[in-house]
């Protein structure tokens, strides 16, 4: 961001390539599971075929989360553990430039999941049980251990974790 390392802007390009992306490695803040937001800038250069992570935690069969964009519909869906919350009532997540998208969830086990993009509540909140993972893997940014082939096209910036729930004032 503009405020980082010597005051450059660094944004996560040249994703697309299963190897493209960073891993983060496991902390205990990161078992988030009864409520949090994640938020970020992306720059999507496809949005089908495959599905696109954008940030994830954990391997197959200890997956925590995965916050992602349908290669079916270019919606957003969060998956907690092996369950999918999908915005299938909400808005395709624009390609070839910036948007910012976050998704906050809270009420385990039975949760209640919300979508935005660009500062706009895509859609009605999604509820369903899940049963968030605890583990020990890496947060990774641009794809997913779980799903090799999610891996997120285009470019990511201003990656933000929050281990509460924050309104859309709070999150823009």
């Amino acid at each position: 961001d503009e405020y980082g390392i010597q005051n450059s802007n660094s944004v996560l390009s040249g994703l697309g390539l299963v190897a493209s992306y960073v891993n983060i490695p496991s902390q205990t803040a990161f078992n988030l599971e009864s409520s949090g937001t994640f938020e970020m800038w992306i720059y999507p250069t496809t949005i089908t075929g495959s599905n696109r992570c954008m940030i994830s935690k954990g391997a197959n069969s200890n997956l925590s989360f995965l916050f992602g964009i349908s290669g079916t519909d270019g919606r957003l869906f969060f998956r907690i553990g092996n369950t999918d919350f999908n915005n299938t009532g909400g808005l395709a997540v624009p390609i070839n430039q910036w948007s910012h998208v976050a998704v906050t969830w809270s009420g385990m086990p039975n949760y209640t999941v919300t979508f935005y993009i660009n500062g706009v509540q895509s859609f009605v909140p999604v509820n369903g049980t899940a049963t968030f993972n605890i583990n020990t893997d890496a947060v990774r940014i641009g794809g997913s251990q779980a799903f090799s082939t999610y891996a997120f096209q285009g470019s990511i910036d201003e990656v933000r974790i929050w281990n509460v729930v924050k309104s859309i004032n709070q999150i823009i």
